[in-house]
Parts: C-alpha cells; sequence; structure tokens
C-alpha cells in the first residue's frame, strides 16, 4: 500500500517538477538570448584596432572608430606633465573582453572589458602630500625658504613644479599603481558601421581616472 502511494506521488510531482523545469530553461533562454547568440566578431576587431591605434597616437586613426559630442582632436593636454601622465597610462592599458549585451533600446552593444590601467588619481594625490611634506621640510631651513620664493616674496612656481615633476616620475617607475576594473565599452551604428561611443567610462580609462 506504501509503495502505491509513494508512485502516485512521484507520479504526480514528476510531471510537475518537469513543467517547472521548462518554465525556468524557457525563461532564461529570454533573458539570456541576447548573450548567447550575440556575435560581437566586428565590434572586437574595432576594440583591439582603437586601443592599437590610440597606442600608437594616431588621432586620424582613432577618430574613424568614434562617436563623439564634440569634433574629435586627440586625447592630449597643453601641460607637459599632465600629458607624459596620460602616456604613460595609455602605454600601461592591456584588456581582455568578458561578455557582451544588446542595450535595452536594442540600438546598442555594449562590451564588458576587464581593464588594467595606471591609477592616475592615487599617483596624482600621493604626488601631491609628497610635495607638501617637501615644502615644509624646506620651510624649516633658510637656504630651503629661498629656493621656494622668488624676489617678489610669491612661491616659485617653476621650481616647485619641478619637484612635483620629479616625484610623479618617480612613481611612474613604481608598479605599486597599477590598477584593475570592469569597463563598459559602447558601440552604437554611425551610418551603417558600428563605432565606439566615446563617453565618461571610457575616457575615464584612457585618462586613468576609472
Amino acid at each position: 500500500m506504501k509503495d502505491e502511494n509513494a508512485r502516485e506521488k512521484v507520479n504526480f510531482f514528476l510531471p510537475l517538477t518537469v513543467f517547472t523545469l521548462c518554465v525556468l530553461i524557457f525563461i532564461a533562454s529570454f533573458f539570456l538570448k541576447p548573450l548567447i547568440l550575440l556575435d560581437t566578431s566586428e565590434q572586437s576587431v574595432i576594440l583591439a584596432d582603437f586601443f592599437s591605434e590610440l597606442k600608437k597616437g594616431n588621432t586620424d586613426n582613432l577618430s574613424q572608430h568614434l562617436i563623439a559630442d564634440e569634433e574629435f582632436k586627440g586625447f592630449n593636454f597643453d601641460d607637459r606633465l599632465l600629458n607624459l601622465l596620460l602616456k604613460k597610462n595609455i602605454e600601461n592599458i592591456k584588456f581582455e573582453e568578458k561578455y557582451a549585451f544588446r542595450t535595452k533600446d536594442g540600438s546598442g552593444v555594449v562590451i564588458n572589458i576587464s581593464a588594467e590601467y595606471l591609477d592616475v588619481k592615487k599617483i596624482v594625490r600621493d604626488s601631491v602630500d609628497e610635495l607638501g611634506e617637501f615644502i615644509k621640510s624646506k620651510l624649516k631651513s633658510e637656504t630651503g625658504s629661498a629656493e621656494l620664493f622668488d624676489q617678489s616674496g610669491s612661491y616659485n612656481e617653476t621650481y616647485i613644479k619641478t619637484q612635483l615633476s620629479n616625484i610623479i616620475l618617480n612613481k611612474l617607475e613604481a608598479s605599486d599603481y597599477l590598477t584593475e576594473n570592469m569597463v563598459g565599452i559602447l558601440f552604437e551604428k554611425d551610418g551603417d558601421e558600428w563605432k565606439i561611443v566615446l563617453n565618461k567610462e571610457l575616457s575615464n580609462l584612457i585618462f586613468g581616472l576609472n
């Protein structure tokens, strides 16, 4: 009698379990479809070309891959030190594609990459702190104070900026400032061509500000 009851329970629950599994698989396939069926080979080639041209500093070639709010004129600063930080970060950028998905409206594609780059914000912050300690030590002696100020009594900006440059250069030689983060690279159609959208997330990666 017990065996018959057990069989009846199995016969009752088995179809229900199979039905539940089928529903779950259907729901999962609906949500995962963009991930499973998405072919990003074209975007992957563009992404590789973009970072290759970025490291070479080819502004004209970079602009062909980008959608930007304003006319793209390259990544650079008027300040030599800031340009050095930018160049060093670009040299250190490495990335690996992880997964891709379509945007909510279906018009764009996002490739998530694991990116390694310089933490420029931390370099600058630590360098400014070190410069502050340097200035404090100089102020303790007459000779040091004379170096810090010009004849008018104002801070000697050239001297101080040179010291800051030296501090930053020393930190760039160390590997302590490499960091890793997930970055979403957005692609949208420009006519018939896929292009990379130059948004805040990508800009922060290039400038080491993520």
